[in-house]
């Protein structure tokens, strides 16, 4: 599937207001497919899960679909795995959470995030009481990142209900262990 296709789907999200679950994964929709399906999703109110894993949607995508988050769609849960977000790509997302309340489970595993993207997302979890539920394993953990989790899950009193990570604290050094 290539981004014509998403448009098709986009259109056909308009037609099925009623729909709460999608899933596209695999379909290569890339940045302009994630643009125009963003733009439709802006006038559903009934999808509640958006699993896009595996889509080769970059910064660009993810700025639009960041977007719509920020518009506080009713969605909650998000899935952009296995994309090439990077930091900038994760920057926008975070930015997004600052205002987006309903999502409450956020799935961005493999997707090439660094340092700056992590702590990004790190603070914006912090500061999103909604958000419940996080996998973020497969992405480049510096120690300066790993400490941003560690904090965010020590100091929190939330109980987050899924992580697919702890952190763990050794000699005053904090590692990133998979949780399986």
């Amino acid at each position: 599937m290539k981004e014509e296709t998403a448009t098709h789907l986009a259109r056909a999200l308009e037609r099925h207001p009623n729909l709460e679950c999608v899933t596209l994964e695999k379909h290569f929709i890339g940045d302009d497919g994630a643009a125009r399906l963003a733009e439709h999703l802006s006038s559903n109110f009934s999808v509640l899960s958006l699993s896009l894993a595996k889509n080769r949607i970059s910064p660009p995508g993810a700025s639009c679909l960041a977007d719509y988050l920020s518009l506080n769609p009713p969605l909650q849960t998000l899935s952009l795995s296995h994309n090439r977000l990077g930091d900038q790509g994760a920057q926008a997302i975070a930015r997004a959470l600052r205002s987006n309340r309903n999502l409450t489970n956020l799935s961005l595993r493999g997707c090439g995030i660094g340092e700056d993207g992590l702590i990004a997302l790190a603070d914006a979890i912090s500061s999103n009481p909604s958000i419940c539920s996080f996998q973020l394993w497969g992405n480049s953990f510096s120690r300066k990142a790993a400490k941003a989790f560690h904090d965010l899950l020590k100091d929190s009193d939330r109980g987050f209900a899924h992580i697919d990570f702890f952190t763990n604290e050794v000699d005053e050094q904090i590692d990133i262990v998979r949780v399986e």
